[in-house]
């Protein structure tokens, strides 16, 4: 799977004003434990302070046996976004990669998150345990499309 990727970078510098924030933590959705790979993956969801909400989950590889560790060190390369500059999209109604067929303990996939009006590819992606059932009932969050407005 590959996407493009946004970057945003907040330049307003007061606190109760920023439009972005670190991540707070992450909480794990799904590991290839038991896989017969040649990497251990596992995928997070980033865990927002209040008012904030993340775009996308995490997928982090690493050589076999490294114990699929919390990717602390993302924290700081993540960003929360602030709540209402984001709409309610949803995800893809198949998923576009499950383990279906692999060795793990658990089932996992991956789901497209779309706009609303399925014009903006978001690029971003939500993980699942499970094959059949998006994650969050398929309600995922995208940044709203805002308008110019001419002087």
């Amino acid at each position: 799977m590959s996407a493009p990727i946004m970057m945003a970078k907040d330049i307003t510098g007061d606190e109760p004003s920023r439009i972005l924030v670190e991540v707070e933590d992450f909480r794990e959705i799904w590991r290839d434990q038991g896989g017969t790979g040649d990497m251990d993956v596992a995928l997070w969801k980033p865990q927002c302070p209040e008012g904030y909400v993340a775009l996308a989950d995490l997928a982090y590889a690493c050589t076999r046996f490294c114990g699929w560790p919390k990717p602390d060190w993302y924290k700081s390369m993540m960003k929360c976004v602030r709540r209402d500059f984001v709409e309610e999209c949803y995800t893809s109604i198949e998923p576009v990669w499950t383990n279906y067929g692999g060795f793990e303990r658990a089932s996992g996939s991956v789901w497209r998150i779309e706009a609303i009006n399925g014009i903006r590819n978001t690029g971003f992606w939500l993980g699942n345990q499970g094959h059949r059932v998006p994650p969050n009932g398929g309600r995922a969050y995208c940044l709203k499309q805002f308008e110019e407005i001419d002087d």
